[in-house]
């Protein structure tokens, strides 16, 4: 494997990518990083440690840290997201904590970016294929 592709497959786990057509938000597209990203798998790393045994695999653990994941690293910005008048709502880091601190919108938000971050994952694994190929 040549470094050139192994230098393009890092830049699909660490960069940021526009990703639309999500099921649950049409019209909107997500600027997200890959789910592998270091600094979110440190994150979840961390938030994991810090939990009894017991807890380490309660849905409602899991949901606490995919949530801090989106809303520290994982979620960069949007595009095509509007408020209930039709204003576009632009991506801020308070702005989106605002929204994950609404239990419906926060849900919904997780979704899209986790659903993103498979699709980025998914090109990079067909990227390597191609690659590979060549």
């Amino acid at each position: 494997m040549r470094l050139s592709q192994i230098r393009k497959i890092g830049n699909t786990i660490i960069g940021a990518h526009w990703i639309g057509d999500l099921p649950l938000l049409p019209g909107v597209e997500l600027h997200v990083m890959s789910a592998g990203h270091p600094a979110a798998r440190h994150l979840a790393s961390r938030m994991i440690s810090a939990l009894p045994m017991a807890k380490r695999m309660d849905p409602a653990e899991i949901d606490r840290i995919e949530s801090a994941q989106v809303q520290e690293f994982l979620l960069v910005g949007w595009r095509g997201l509007a408020d209930d008048d039709g204003a576009e709502i632009e991506f801020s880091r308070e702005k989106l904590a605002e929204l994950m601190a609404d239990p419906e919108i926060s849900a919904v938000l997780v979704d899209s970016v986790r659903l993103a971050a498979d699709r980025i994952a998914v090109m990079g694994a067909k990227e390597i294929e191609a690659d590979l190929k060549n």
